[in-house]
């Protein structure tokens, strides 16, 4: 069993989702399976995802029915200890897993979420950081907020950006 899944929910990321599954390839920390949850794409990004090279990654396709659906899809099929997500167009620095998981290990708790803040690489000019839209900090650890790049922030949207859990 792997220490960890990382579920990504997909819909139409075609010119993403490969920098997304490169960066989960590279992280230092390797004991991790993907489960990749095509959520109908109708663009080219689901063929990208289920030709990628990593016996660790796994693609799971079902009728468009959301994000959530999606996430929740990945949940009930992932077999780590842990569970990560990523959205199909962010990306995560080598660490991210190895920092993430040594930190959650160090706290002694059966459940622990990681919100924090982000670098947006598409928008126009330099890119930008939110590093202090955290919410109630819990733990602090180089890198919490460089974790992920290219989310275009949306007001909708949860405040946990990864959320892993022990399963029970």
């Amino acid at each position: 069993m792997p220490q960890v899944s990382v579920v990504v929910p997909l819909y139409n990321k075609e010119p993403y989702v490969r920098r997304a599954l490169d960066s989960i390839a590279a992280q230092s920390f390797a004991d991790f399976e993907v489960v990749i949850v095509d959520d109908g794409s109708q663009d080219g990004s689901a063929a990208i995802a289920a030709g990628y090279p990593d016996s660790r990654f796994r693609m799971i396709r079902q009728a468009n029915a959301g994000p959530g659906a999606a996430r929740n899809r990945g949940i009930a099929e992932a077999k780590g200890e842990w569970i990560a997500f990523l959205d199909a167009d962010d990306e995560w620095l080598p660490d991210y897993l190895e920092l993430a998981v040594r930190q959650f290990r160090s706290l002694g708790e059966d459940v622990a979420s990681v919100s924090s803040g982000y670098y947006d690489f598409h928008g126009p000019g330099t890119p930008r950081a939110q590093p202090n839209r955290c919410g109630r900090l819990v733990a602090s650890w180089p890198g919490a907020c460089e974790f992920t790049r290219g989310w275009k922030p949306r007001p909708s949207r949860t405040r946990s950006r990864t959320c892993i859990r022990v399963r029970q």
